[in-house]
């Protein structure tokens, strides 16, 4: 038996897509704050949530995402790790490069340490009426360890969010998904408050036939697919779409998807418990089976 390879951590082109997008957020960061005055770090809800170093942050690391898209590369948990460093160096890398940009310009710096000392102990927060407060003097460093942490944080979002996307490891491509349609699992909500209890037991009767009637038509849908039954299960995904047109709107709903590969056109069907609306949705995985290419296409035509 020869030796086990191990896939490496990270790929160059991901380093450098990253790296080029960090250094292009961070240059138009400090032209803005050059030119304008404004300071795109420096926007903070409630005094600690740092909107600003987060958004910044997204910007910065959105480069990993895409190379890691366009290239195949899986992002895994140490690969995060490696990011989390390099962002990290960014960071500090942007102060130093700020303090070099002053110096040359003919100010009476300090060397970087102190300087940065001083810049860190003189941070203020503007407040609603515009006016600047007083220097935070130590709790400054306590701002700079949030922005390093929303800096960091945003700019691993993307690359993290892609480690929960469906992956062909035989083409080493991420699959392009899609939703196939939405099943009820209930039925509309209505206020029962008030009613009597025959109402009330009636009401969830109901629900649990329509939550019995959905699991049933999901099942028999993902028991074609892992059957690899192409023609019927097309046939199925048909009928779930032609009679679902307003399940989207109910307080409990399955949704099925289909992630296929863009090269061997191998899939994955899944399913999800979406339950209420708007903010206050919440979602459970509920199935996933493997497809052929045969299901794919037939799902595609």
């Amino acid at each position: 038996m020869g030796p086990v390879r191990t896939a490496p951590a990270v790929s160059l082109p991901v380093l450098l897509g990253g790296l080029a997008t960090t250094a292009l957020t961070l240059m138009l960061s400090y032209w803005l704050s050059d030119r304008f005055g404004f300071n795109a770090m420096g926007f903070y809800g409630w005094y600690i949530v740092p909107f600003g170093p987060i958004v910044v942050g997204m910007l910065a690391g959105s480069g990993y995402g895409l190379a890691s898209k366009l290239t195949g590369f899986r992002v895994k948990n140490r690969t995060l790790v490696i990011l989390a460093g390099l962002q990290m160096v960014a960071y500090f890398a942007a102060q130093y490069v700020e303090y070099l940009a002053l110096r040359s310009a003919g100010g009476a710096l300090p060397d970087f340490v102190p300087y940065f000392d001083m810049m860190t102990r003189a941070i203020s927060f503007t407040t609603d009426t515009g006016r600047s407060g007083q220097p935070l003097g130590t709790l400054g460093y306590g701002v700079r360890l949030l922005d390093i942490i929303g800096f960091v944080g945003g700019a691993l979002m993307i690359p993290a969010g892609m480690r929960s996307s469906a992956y062909c490891d035989d083409c080493g491509r991420y699959m392009s998904s899609r939703g196939l349609g939405t099943l009820p699992a209930s039925v509309k909500a209505r206020r029962t408050w008030g009613k009597g209890a025959e109402d009330k037991a009636a009401y969830e009767a109901e629900q649990a036939t329509a939550q019995s009637q959905g699991r049933a038509v999901h099942d028999h849908l993902f028991a074609l697919a892992e059957a690899n039954n192409a023609t019927d299960v097309a046939e199925a995904v048909h009928l779930m779409k032609a009679g679902t047109s307003d399940a989207g709107t109910l307080p409990t709903r399955l949704d099925v998807h289909l992630a296929s590969c863009p090269t061997c056109r191998k899939g994955v069907l899944s399913s999800q418990t979406l339950t209420g609306q708007g903010r206050g949705q919440t979602t459970a995985p509920l199935a996933s089976v493997p497809v052929s290419p045969d299901v794919v296409r037939a799902l595609d035509a």
